[in-house]
């Protein structure tokens, strides 16, 4: 009866082989969604900051602005 040929601590390794492979590829597979979310996000933001300036007036610049360079030492 005690030697039927079942081999649990077998049994029980697959069963955590199992259990760990399906969270590795379910954590990983979060992980994928996270970056492809945040990136979107980003990528909506910079969207909006950039029709957000866009809309700014822009400023007249005289000739003497245009000159990056200072000469008053």
């Amino acid at each position: 009866l005690l030697d039927s040929g079942v081999n649990f601590c077998s049994l029980h390794r697959k069963t955590t082989d199992v259990a760990m492979l399906v969270t590795m590829f379910v954590w990983f597979f979060m992980v994928i969604v996270y970056v492809v979310y945040y990136v979107r996000q980003n990528q909506a933001e910079a969207r909006r900051h950039l029709e957000y300036l866009k809309s700014l007036p822009s400023p007249r610049k005289t000739p003497m602005e245009t000159d990056t360079l200072s000469t008053g030492f």
